[in-house]
């Protein structure tokens, strides 16, 4: 059992690309199938090896794994023996007409208030008229046949489908060049690797009941589709704004993100999960739904900071590491992950912690005091009650009186974490330093 995540290589990934993958690799993992990255870079005008790169980048950085790569540039031969095959079948015919000559066909059937259909002129032109064009020097591009009678298929998501027979044109398969197009390479490829169940956006909807037709003229069993709604983008974004390159830049946690493309839109409630794995146990796609979403930042902010504040030390851990923060413990994390919004926002608060930091003394008396009253012996988290209770008896201070002096000196900040979990990492040195008004 295969999925496939199909994207070109003409341009970087946006979210609702992203959404697509996860859908299919979800899918995958969930009935313990296997993943595809297939590339279809056979439009070699705008097909780089930079923007593939930037697929694997992205994906990587998504955490979705792949079973294996395949590009449709190295498939040619694969695909002229499938038209072969098919022009031996009588399912596909040649036709001789150049754009301009098909545009201004669609014009003058547009003016005529009909639609803009091809009138199979091809398939009418005899062996004759055929070499005729030829010896013109007109090559022949190719179209698939479409049947004569009603087209009725039910799809994931969307439902039953029907398609009135001639409201659509015969499909080009081959151009003129003998390329060939998206709907042959995508239907020999998804014959070739397994592809069980294809999972895209609606936006591919319209020529899904070609694609089928393909399908069962190469003589395969279609397999089923899933076409969920349109993710947009908020009115007024930037083209690239919503790339995952950017988002990645911008330090969007990837799992926050993951965590909303597979929950938007659908019957769930979209909530944070701490990995892939948690997030596939309850996937289906029977529970995706057909309206159309806008993509909100905040919301994926909101679970990004569920995520960190959530997030356990193993896997904080190389991260923290990555930041250079090699030595940092699991006190260090316990104490401060509920008070930050964003992994890197830890490097802020090791410095204030463990290096120099001049401290706001808004009251010397106050501070003098305090420090006076430190507790002698090891320090834990309950030393900072000790102590506070010591300097309020001292003092006469309570509350923010006393809470808030205390934690300007030592921290140089009005708020952040809980003073009973820093206290301990700041310790006795530095603390009563602090507390005199030295840099400590």
């Amino acid at each position: 059992m295969s999925f496939r995540f199909a994207p070109s290589p003409t341009r970087l990934l946006n979210v609702a690309d992203g959404r697509t993958a996860l859908l299919n690799w979800l899918a995958a993992r969930s009935h313990a199938g296997a993943f595809i990255l297939r590339l279809d870079d056979t439009n070699a005008e705008q097909a780089t090896p930079e923007f593939a790169g930037a697929i694997s980048e992205d994906l990587d950085w998504m955490g979705l794994d792949w079973d294996r790569t395949v590009r449709q540039s190295d498939r040619l031969d694969d695909y002229a023996d499938a038209i072969a095959r098919l022009r031996e079948g009588g399912h596909v015919y040649p036709c001789y007409e150049t754009p301009q000559e098909l545009a201004a066909q669609r014009a003058v059937q547009r003016a005529a208030g009909q639609p803009p259909l091809y009138d199979r002129a091809g398939l009418a032109l005899s062996d004759a008229q055929r070499s005729a064009l030829e010896s013109e020097g007109r090559a022949p591009y190719w179209r698939l046949r479409l049947r004569d009678t009603a087209f009725d298929w039910q799809y994931v998501v969307h439902g039953p489908i029907h398609v009135a027979p001639g409201t659509m044109s015969d499909p080009v398969i081959v151009r003129a060049d003998r390329r060939p197009l998206a709907l042959l390479a995508s239907v020999v490829d998804d014959i070739e690797f397994g592809v069980h169940q294809i999972v895209r956006g609606e936006d591919y909807l319209s020529r899904t009941s070609a694609e089928i037709q393909l399908f069962e003229a190469i003589g395969a069993r279609p397999p089923a589709y899933a076409h969920h709604s349109r993710l947009a983008v908020p009115a007024g974004s930037a083209p690239d704004a919503l790339t995952l390159r950017r988002l990645r830049e911008a330090g969007v946690e990837p799992m926050a993100l993951n965590s909303y493309l597979a929950k938007v839109c659908s019957s769930d409630p979209v909530e944070i999960r701490q990995n892939l794995k948690e997030l596939r146990r309850d996937f289906d796609l029977g529970k995706l739904g057909r309206a159309t979403a806008t993509y909100e930042a905040a919301a994926v902010e909101t679970l990004g900071r569920k995520f960190v504040h959530g997030m356990p030390f193993e896997v904080a851990a190389p991260r923290l590491a990555a930041l250079g923060l090699d030595d940092a413990g699991m006190a260090f994390w316990e104490a401060i992950r509920s008070a930050i919004d964003a992994l890197p926002e830890a490097l802020a608060w090791w410095h204030i912690v463990y290096e120099p930091v001049e401290p706001v003394i808004e009251e010397p008396g106050l501070a003098a005091a305090a420090a006076d009253l430190l507790p002698d012996g090891a320090w834990s988290r309950g030393t900072w009650l000790e102590w506070t209770v010591r300097v309020a008896n001292a003092t006469g201070r309570s509350g923010r009186d006393l809470y808030r002096p205390l934690r300007l000196a030592l921290t140089g900040r009005g708020n952040g974490p809980e003073m009973q979990d820093l206290l301990p990492l700041i310790g006795p040195d530095r603390a009563a330093a602090r507390l005199r008004g030295h840099t400590a």
